[in-house]
């Protein structure tokens, strides 16, 4: 059987990581490229489940020289946050995601964290 993640983002439901079937039918196959299965519109959780925000953007730093050195950036989510968008702009790097489902996306730390982690910079190659 595939490796196949089931999750929700909300305050009335419940995530869970398993391997046999959810009640629920949501089912991701983790076979299909992360960048690819993320889209604008997709909500965004921390790794507690608490929604964040909203993909606003997918940008494509560029191609990976073969072998990429380890400081070769990301890829980067850009995510609207607050009530319709109109909050701070989160960049996170695409190894900061931990899962992704088919409505939504989580993220491999706790919201408190972000500052710390300079997610509300831009990065310079998005300038």
């Amino acid at each position: 059987m595939p490796n196949v993640w089931y999750g929700f983002c909300g305050p009335t439901e419940r995530r869970q990581v398993i391997g046999t079937t959810a009640p629920c039918g949501r089912r991701f196959d983790m076979t299909t490229p992360v960048p690819g299965r993320i889209l604008p519109g997709m909500d965004v959780c921390d790794i507690g489940g608490d929604k964040v925000g909203s993909i606003a953007a997918v940008h494509h730093v560029g191609e990976a020289p073969d072998p990429a050195p380890a400081s070769m950036p990301d890829d980067i989510l850009e995510v609207k946050t607050g009530l319709l968008g109109l909050g701070k702009h989160l960049y996170v790097p695409m190894s900061a995601v931990q899962e992704v489902l088919t409505e939504s996306v989580f993220l491999s730390r706790p919201k408190e964290k972000f500052e710390s982690l300079g997610y509300y910079e831009k990065p310079p190659q998005l300038a």
